[in-house]
């Protein structure tokens, strides 16, 4: 069986941080055996095709993969087609796709990852199944600032969303960024300045929804 690749799993919206502790994992895995580190992702948000509803994303297909080559070091993204037969295969077929067709040699996930038919898969399983079939499997924890963990969730909170917005037009006339590199740019200079606005609106009324859901989401 061939082992050609560490595999990062997850759908990558917005790159974050957490996002980023477990690409870093991937590279480290990947250099200690000696294989490729990889991404496998899907072309379209799967809460999209399970509700029939359109998801707001942080960044396109293109802009995932950008980010995740250039400024992590990934060296093949692949984006497979959340289509009928992917929604309902089952988990641990899915743990078999990456590794007989993909030659998975590891593979690594958040926390939070959920996986094959209605979600049935989860970390303890893909654990189980990798030991089974011979595989290595990395499980990254929570990544917490402020008590708060750091997930597409929380960053998609409108009222987070419409000071990220902002703070990026402002960064683009300043500085005559492209839009790629503001990803990368602001992804380090908001949180700092998000966080000022954030303790003030904490303190004080705002028109916009206050986000009262839970802050721990879904990568």
């Amino acid at each position: 069986m061939k082992q050609n690749y560490v595999i990062a799993l997850g759908f990558f919206d917005g790159v974050h941080l957490g996002h980023a502790a477990l690409l870093r994992r991937t590279i480290e895995e990947a250099a200690a055996r000696g294989v490729t580190p990889a991404v496998f992702t899907f072309d379209r948000v799967p809460k999209e095709v399970v509700t029939g509803k359109p998801v707001f994303l942080i960044n396109s297909a293109d802009d995932r993969r950008d980010l995740m080559e250039r400024v992590y070091g990934i060296d093949r993204v692949i984006f497979a087609p959340f289509d009928e037969n992917m929604m309902t295969m089952p988990w641990e077929d899915f743990i078999h796709l990456l590794v007989d067709k993909y030659h998975a040699g590891a593979l690594v996930a958040g926390h939070d990852f959920h996986f094959g038919y209605m979600g049935k898969g989860n970390p303890d399983r893909l654990k189980a199944k990798c030991e089974e079939l011979g595989v290595g499997c990395d499980i990254i924890g929570k990544i917490e600032e402020d008590g708060i963990t750091i997930s597409s969730t929380y960053i998609h909170c409108p009222r987070r969303a419409f000071y990220a917005c902002t703070i990026t037009c402002v960064f683009y006339s300043l500085n005559n960024l492209s839009l790629r590199s503001l990803a990368f740019y602001s992804h380090r200079v908001c949180k700092q300045i998000n966080r000022a606005f954030f303790n003030a609106l904490n303190s004080a009324d705002s028109f916009f929804n206050p986000c009262t859901a839970s802050r721990a989401g879904h990568t």
